[in-house]
């Protein structure tokens, strides 16, 4: 539920190109919105007047400057969103009819006097989040395996300084024999 309202928010919500701006001056930033669209091109969209993302896609003018490509990459920035939010909202209405006909086949089994409601029960459900660290002898462990100490220094003494010479040579691009 609380996903499906943060992409709904993300979804119906405008982004304003000077945020961006101030986003992408670091070049350090990765996976920012709109990959191509950088600082100079937010900044060349904001001269020209358009300064949201819905202004751009509503943008009809035959200005050279601002290019149809930008557009493409709003749009499919959108388009991407909408599919997100479509397959949250499945798979929350799904988790509420799973959680509806529980209810009817085994009743209501939590019949105390502050018994929570569908709702919240099926926030609970969809909410819950793995163990931290699965357990060392748990079959479907899917967080953490931890070895020994012993092991871990067997394999770089051993199993690493052989391999060392040919990592290293293929970081460096040069043919070695092993």
């Amino acid at each position: 539920m609380r996903l499906v309202k943060a992409k709904q928010s993300a979804f119906d919500g405008d982004i304003n190109f000077l945020n961006i701006c101030r986003r992408k001056e670091n070049r350090n930033s990765i996976g920012e919105l709109f990959p191509g669209v950088g600082k100079a091109k937010c900044q060349t969209l904001a001269s020209r007047g358009i300064n949201t993302a819905k202004q751009l896609l509503a943008y009809e003018g035959g200005d050279p400057c601002v290019k149809h490509s930008w557009k493409a990459i709003v749009q499919k920035h959108c388009d991407t969103l909408e599919s997100e939010l479509a397959h949250l909202q499945s798979r929350c209405d799904s988790a509420l009819t799973d959680l509806d006909m529980h209810i009817s086949i085994f009743g209501d089994v939590s019949a105390a006097a502050a018994a929570p409601t569908a709702n919240q029960t099926a926030i609970q459900v969809i909410n819950e989040k793995p163990p931290r660290f699965s357990s060392l002898r748990d079959p479907v462990g899917f967080n953490c395996r931890m070895v020994s100490r012993q092991t871990t220094n067997r394999i770089h003494m051993s199993d690493f300084q052989r391999r060392l010479l040919l990592q290293q040579g293929k970081m460096r691009c040069v043919k070695c024999r092993t």
